[in-house]
């Protein structure tokens, strides 16, 4: 079972994608912008909570590189 945390890492990860996909249609920008999300946020766990967690990054990476491929696929892109 998948901790509700990096479920939440996922989700918020492709749902970054996709609303920097809508307004500026470059997925290198788009997930480029997320990554530095997630990055900033265990910055943020690691002074506020005393822990870094690679897991939830590497779940941040899973939900870019899945949110990047269903836009590239056309799936919710209608052209």
């Amino acid at each position: 079972m998948i901790k509700v945390d990096k479920q939440l890492h996922f989700l918020v990860s492709a749902f970054i994608v996709f609303a920097i996909y809508a307004f500026i249609p470059n997925l290198l920008v788009a997930g480029i912008i997320a990554l530095m999300v997630g990055l900033l946020k265990e910055v943020y766990d690691e002074y506020t909570y005393g822990g870094w967690d690679w897991y939830d990054m590497l779940a941040d990476v899973i939900g870019i590189l899945v949110s990047s491929a269903v836009i590239s696929l056309g799936w919710l892109v209608c052209r």
